[in-house]
């Protein structure tokens, strides 16, 4: 696989991982500037039969879709692309570059409490937006866990598409169905073991993390302890956190499902308000009254008035305060006579001043002089006032009647802090309009607002492609910011609603990003073609060479009318498409002059030809008169045709030497020889 191109893109450049059901690979993006680092992911299919092949295309379709779904966080890697490379299947993911959880969670080390605290909100939170879409991640475990270098957040990879696709592919392939445990054991819970997981089996293996942090446990290797009876993670016993945290914890990870968080959202809520309680414990003690305005407060039968001034909006400061008064109304009722004496020292600056109506009926006295005095007629009043410019070293004298009234201001004060931290009076900060969480959280949406409308803008006013990179970094915050509302706060419907709203322009960002990209990656394969076409044409270049030019000057250009009008390289392509259309013209203007010339240089040589033969006379063919035969001498005959062999026909042999002349000879027999015929005649 390394040095391979997949889908003549992804270059591949080192594998990272592999499993049973695909490999994963580090890869550089080829098609765009830079060659970006990614991540692929091959699925094993293990089969190549047609129907096999279309059912698991179908679903490796859908499973893509979710993913693409959830890259709209900006703590979830965007899906680039999902594509099919030699009847294999692939996902092409963002690269996050950081340092995975499993790394910082050594074996033995323990984490603090406040730490694992920050872990467990962390985690939670990219994790209720994954729920929010009604996906089960399935493999919540460290090392899918990684903390960007960038800027330190975590950001949560690996949601087992790939294993649900092998999972339904195994099924198809046998007809029968199987359980395919998708995770990791020690952090999966006993319904995930059945193959029936939900929601709330995320949130187990969440809590399963948190213990790891806080003991040093590792769970994989089964080191966390079981209770026998209960089927429980027996943990506390090896660490000590505060009992509120301790709590929280075991809900995490209950066995029953039933009983755990439904989901992380509600999870995420608990950690937040767990969160909150401590903040409020931990707080700097404050005076409880020295930041309080003068305030007034007339009972009436059945009509008490207090001043809206009187209540402050310092969560803090309204408990303190509450808690004070409280105990100065419950000593004056169980002594009437007793003095208190308001505490004097280095951080003690005001006094709570009490003055009743005097026994003649004359009005009470307050520093505020522009207050209307009591009409004539009606019910004496009591009044309590608290000024803050009253002497330090007054003593102030409580009745029975001023008692009860420094309680209703107890109330009033400490109500909004009290509905914060219970429940149970809850209402009473929403009749009074003063809810901190409310009012906290009002101006956290607020605040995203404007992040997201200065993104609006950023992006309207958009020149390049990082300019919309930034205002969709933008927005991504400013949802992040509204993803942190709780749903039991009175802006949540609010926040829902524009959450939606600007996840849709967050998308309609990326989306334009995607169509300038490929813009500007069409541009430059055009202008590439270009330019190899201008190095390569030469004056000389013959037809056959100039037709070749001509056909990628057409590539060149139907590339360049490729590139939408709206697009920041528009104007660019539009320039150049007319550069490619006086080129593509001249080129055709010099291939009809070769044409012609060519044409011009043939005509030329055809009437070259044509003149001698017009002006020579034609030559008459010579008679053939047969050589005559000498009557002295008999021809010969024609010799006869060898016969046919397969060896070759001997040479004829010479002819005969003329015989010599005649000579007289002597007869065979001599002189006087007994040999001589009768006769005497030779004997030829």
């Amino acid at each position: 696989m390394l040095g391979r191109k997949l889908a003549g893109r992804y270059s591949v450049v080192k594998p990272l991982a592999e499993g049973g059901f695909g490999e994963t690979f580090l890869a550089e993006d080829t098609h765009l500037p830079d060659s970006p680092q990614c991540v692929v992911k091959k699925l094993k299919t293990g089969s190549h039969e047609p129907a096999l092949l279309q059912t698991v295309r179908r679903l490796f379709d859908s499973e893509a879709k979710v993913l693409h779904q959830l890259g709209d966080h900006p703590q979830i890697p965007r899906l680039l692309a999902h594509f099919e490379d030699g009847e294999e299947f692939y996902l092409a993911e963002e690269y996050i570059e950081g340092e995975s959880l499993a790394d910082k969670l050594k074996p033995g080390e323990q984490l603090d409490e406040e730490t694992v605290i920050q872990l467990l909100h962390d985690i939670l939170e990219v994790l209720s937006f994954v729920h929010d879409q009604q996906v089960i991640h399935r493999d919540i475990k460290p090392s899918n866990l990684i903390r960007r270098q960038s800027d330190g957040k975590l950001v949560l990879i690996d949601f087992g598409a790939v294993k649900q696709v092998t999972t339904q592919l195994a099924e198809s392939a046998t007809q029968m169905p199987r359980t395919v445990l998708i995770g990791t054991s020690g952090y999966m819970p006993s319904e995930q073991f059945r193959g029936q997981p939900r929601l709330c089996s995320d949130v187990y293996a969440v809590g399963v993390i948190a213990i790891q942090a806080l003991t040093g446990l590792r769970p994989s290797f089964g080191e966390i302890p079981e209770d026998d009876s209960t089927g429980e993670l027996a943990w506390r016993d090896r660490v000590s956190v505060s009992p509120a945290f301790a709590t929280l914890l075991e809900k995490l990870v209950l066995y029953d499902y039933r009983q755990r968080y439904r989901s992380a959202t509600d999870a995420l809520l608990a950690v937040q308000t767990l969160v909150t309680a401590r903040q409020a414990e931990t707080s700097p003690a404050v005076n409880p009254i020295e930041s309080l305005p003068e305030t007034v407060v007339n009972l009436r039968h059945g009509n008490p008035a207090p001043s809206p001034a009187a209540i402050p909006a310092n969560t803090v400061q309204q408990v303190n305060t509450a808690q004070q008064l409280a105990t100065t109304a419950q000593q004056t009722l169980g002594n009437p006579a007793t003095t208190p004496t308001t505490p004097q020292g280095a951080h003690t600056h005001s006094q709570l001043a009490g003055t009743a109506a005097q026994p003649n009926g004359s009005s009470p006295t307050t520093p505020q002089g522009d207050r209307p005095s009591p009409a004539t007629g009606d019910t004496p009043s009591h009044t309590v006032v608290a000024s803050p410019q009253a002497s330090a070293h007054k003593m102030v004298r409580f009745s029975r009647t001023n008692a009860l009234t420094a309680g209703v201001i107890a109330l009033l004060m400490g109500g909004t802090a009290l509905a914060f931290t219970s429940p149970h009076l809850q209402s009473v900060c929403t009749v009074l309009n003063n809810c901190s969480q409310d009012l906290q959280f009002q101006a956290t949406f607020e605040q995203a607002m404007e992040e997201a409308k200065s993104a609006q803008s950023r992006y309207q006013d958009a020149k390049t492609i990082a300019d919309i990179q930034a205002a969709q970094k933008q927005m991504d915050e400013a949802i992040a910011e509204m993803n942190k509302i709780p749903k039991n706060v009175k802006i949540y419907p609010k926040a829902k609603q524009a959450i939606s709203t600007y996840q849709a322009e967050h998308k309609a960002m990326s989306t334009r990003i995607e169509k300038e990209t490929k813009a500007g990656e069409t541009f430059k394969k055009a202008n590439t073609i270009a330019q190899a076409v201008q190095k390569k044409t030469k004056d000389d270049d013959s037809i056959s060479t100039l037709d070749q030019h001509k056909a990628e000057w057409q590539k060149a250009l139907k590339l360049i009318q490729e590139v939408p009008k709206d697009t920041f390289i528009a104007p660019q392509a539009e320039a150049k498409r007319q550069d490619f259309d006086k080129q593509l013209k001249a080129l055709n203007e010099q291939r009809q002059q070769k044409v012609a010339a060519a044409a011009a240089a043939q005509r030329k040589l055809e009437a070259a030809r044509s003149v001698p033969a017009a002006s020579t006379p034609a030559r008459s063919s010579p008679t053939y008169v047969p050589p005559q035969q000498s009557t002295s001498v008999a021809p010969r005959p024609a010799p006869a045709p060898a016969p046919v062999r397969s060896a070759p026909a001997p040479a004829p042999a010479p002819a005969p030497a003329p015989a010599p002349a005649p000579q007289r000879q002597e007869p065979l027999w001599g002189a006087g020889s007994s040999d001589q015929p009768a006769g005497g005649e030779p004997l030829w």
